[in-house]
Parts: structure tokens; C-alpha cells; sequence
């Protein structure tokens, strides 16, 4: 039986779905948006690091755990994805500065990273529940927590940059 639009909820690999759409919309824009003389300085270092999210998404789901170890490697490969994700939006920047795409290309660029990263976050927070019973090393909640915080700022100010029409950071 369909689910009603309106009551859908989030799918729970929906994290796969959003990182293959962010490398495809990323290789799309650097074919078609990045001057040709800037190909191997910028577009192929974006296009590097949407794969690689892609990636160790992909890797990471492949992993079902069934030890303390196997669990800390899943949470390694999320956590790789989510620090790419950063590396992500800083070189979108840095294209932006150097390039001045269209802000449109901005907005929907720094949407599919916001919304990978969110994703990531609920995994690991998912996986965190689900696998406690396993023994595993545990990252200081508070930093992390800090820290997917200031990210979250910045992806927050250049939102309302574009909003405002004032697109530099």
C-alpha cells in the first residue's frame, strides 16, 4: 500500500541516494560551468571529492558489523565522508570566488552537501544506537558535536548570503 506524499518520512538509505545525485550534479557543473583553463585546478579536485563521498558512503553501507572493530571502521568511512563533505563546500567556495557561476548553481550545490552531512549525522547517530552493544571507540560527543556545529554556521552564512544577494563569504 502507497504512503501519502505529505506522510513520507526520510528512507534510511537515503544518504546512497543524495551522495550520487551530489557527484552527479558536481560532475555535471564542472563538464559544463568550469572554464576549460581551469579544469585540473579546480574542476577535477570537485569532482575528486564528490566521488570520493560517494564512495565511502557506498563502502560504508556495504559493512554490516559484527564486532567492535568492524563497527569503528563503518563510523571511520561516515566520518571520512562527512570531513570530505567539508573539503566539499570550502573548494565550492573557492570555485565561486574564482569563477562567479551563477548563485543558483551555488544554492542548489551547497543544498545537496547540507543535506548529505545532515544525513551522515543521522546515520552515525543510528549506528550508534544500533551497534552498542559491540565495545567501540568512542569519539568525545561534545567535540564532535562543536564541530559539526560551526560547520553547520557556515553552510547557515552562506545561505543567507545568497539570500541577500551579497553571494561572497
Amino acid at each position: 500500500m502507497s504512503v501519502i506524499r505529505s506522510q513520507r518520512g526520510e528512507s534510511a538509505l537515503e544518504f546512497l541516494k543524495n551522495a550520487k545525485e551530489l557527484e552527479a550534479f558536481t560532475i555535471r557543473k564542472c563538464v559544463n560551468t568550469i572554464p576549460k583553463r581551469y579544469t585540473f585546478y579546480i574542476g577535477q579536485h570537485l569532482a575528486s571529492l564528490a566521488t570520493d563521498i560517494y564512495d565511502l558512503v557506498k563502502d560504508a553501507n556495504s559493512r554490516y558489523p559484527t564486532n567492535g572493530h568492524e563497527v569503528q571502521t563503518r563510523r571511520d568511512l561516515f566520518l571520512s565522508a562527512y570531513s570530505k563533505c567539508q573539503c566539499l563546500i570550502s573548494q565550492i567556495e573557492l570555485a565561486y570566488d574564482i569563477i562567479r557561476f551563477d548563485a543558483d548553481v551555488l544554492q542548489e550545490w551547497t543544498r545537496l552537501v547540507d543535506a548529505e552531512m545532515r544525513l551522515i549525522k543521522g546515520v552515525l547517530k543510528s549506528d550508534e544506537e544500533k551497534f552498542k552493544r559491540f565495545s567501540i571507540i568512542r569519539f568525545d560527543v561534545d567535540i564532535l558535536q562543536k564541530w559539526m556545529h560551526l560547520v553547520d554556521e557556515e553552510i547557515r552564512l552562506i545561505k543567507g548570503a545568497i539570500k541577500s544577494g551579497r553571494v561572497e563569504v
